[in-house]
């Protein structure tokens, strides 16, 4: 890994906001009790940016890749939205990175090889996959998506890595959807 870049992933929720930077001490988790839900974006926007830029250690590139919201958001999940517009904003405006959105299925397929599979799998292919990188602490599913994305920064950022194929193959496709302005 390049000590000169920091790769990012970043699970952002209304509940349960997880992010993970490698290289790092392990995930950084966040849940706020339920209340004002713009208040809880600026809450998680701000601890986001500032964590990252805690543990960027003078890295010269950061490489994030944050997971974008799904396709079917009703009622108070529709508020996601803002929240992951507002951290990539964030990133792009204040410090001129770029931002690679992923997909849920995606994140899967880069995990698992399938981008149907079981979200009790994905667990299971961060441990086959990266067993002895896999930091304290990572329990529950937002914090092993935010490491898989983290994982999918870093391919994107050091391709000729030991990845597999579909992990190569992801990350080249991926390439094709980062943000660099927000209108």
């Amino acid at each position: 890994m390049d000590s000169d870049t920091l790769y990012v992933g970043i699970d952002p929720s209304l509940t349960c906001t997880a992010m993970v930077c490698l290289p790092g001490d392990g995930p950084d988790i966040w849940k706020l009790a339920k209340g004002d839900l713009i208040t809880r974006i600026m809450q998680y926007s701000a601890w986001v940016l500032g964590t990252v830029c805690d543990r960027s250690n003078g890295a010269r590139e950061w490489v994030i890749a944050i997971e974008k919201p799904g396709g079917q958001l009703r009622g108070n999940a529709a508020w996601l939205l803002p929240l992951y517009a507002d951290i990539v904003r964030q990133f792009i405006y204040r410090h001129r990175v770029i931002v690679y959105p992923v997909a849920p299925a995606t994140l899967k397929k880069f995990a698992t090889g399938s981008g149907r599979a079981e979200k009790s799998m994905m667990g299971q292919a961060v441990q086959r996959h990266w067993g002895d990188e896999l930091p304290d602490g990572l329990l529950g599913n937002d914090a092993i998506d935010a490491f898989a994305l983290a994982k999918l920064a870093q391919c994107i950022g050091n391709p000729a890595g030991d990845w597999t194929g579909y992990q190569q193959e992801i990350a080249v496709k991926q390439q094709r959807y980062q943000v660099e302005e927000v209108a």
